[in-house]
């Protein structure tokens, strides 16, 4: 059983990555979003690996949180790894998050495969999340306008931690950056 692995990707495909490890072993390795990733970046993943018919797949996540969660959707009956990440491909964790705590099961299952497997989602995961850090609707486009600006990732992932109810964009990125100057 793996936790994490640290290499360079040196393959992007729709779904999944080829991470190189300094032993000179590469990994493919299932994804959310091929759009996080670059070639030539050196990353940690945090690894699920879920074995099926004699063949063993790795699913690669850059937070705990998305790996957390990823863990509770596949436990589902009738969500498996690929419906899971098929969810996370079209929805950030932490609006996943937000979408389960108020039950809104019409924005999930507008999510291609999901339909009526959004109830039973939304059923065994409403609450179960609730205290988690960062429950911002716009988190990763806040995120990633931050990190384009020059902060640092961990400094922008401790201040938009501090943040609960700003639903505007651009008010969260204001509020951040007076944050991120103030450090």
């Amino acid at each position: 059983m793996y936790y994490a692995l640290f290499g360079e990707v040196i393959a992007i495909f729709e779904d999944r990555i080829a991470l190189l490890l300094e032993s000179g072993i590469a990994f493919l390795i299932y994804i959310s979003d091929s759009k996080k990733f670059q070639l030539d970046e050196k990353i940690r993943l945090y690894i699920l690996d879920i074995f099926k018919d004699d063949l063993m797949k790795l699913y690669g996540f850059k937070d705990l949180k998305e790996l957390e969660i990823f863990k509770e959707l596949i436990e589902i009956n009738g969500i498996g790894p690929k419906t899971g990440m098929q969810i996370l491909r079209n929805i950030d964790v932490n609006t996943l998050i937000l979408l389960i705590n108020q039950g809104e099961v019409q924005k999930l299952r507008k999510i291609s495969g999901i339909g009526i497997k959004a109830d039973r989602i939304v059923c065994e995961l409403k609450n179960k999340f609730v205290g988690k850090e960062i429950i911002i609707p716009h988190y990763e486009e806040v995120f990633d306008i931050l990190l384009k600006l020059g902060y640092k990732s961990v400094k922008i992932r401790e201040v938009l931690s501090s943040f609960q109810d700003l639903s505007n964009t651009s008010e969260i990125v204001l509020e951040a950056i007076k944050k991120l100057k103030d450090e």
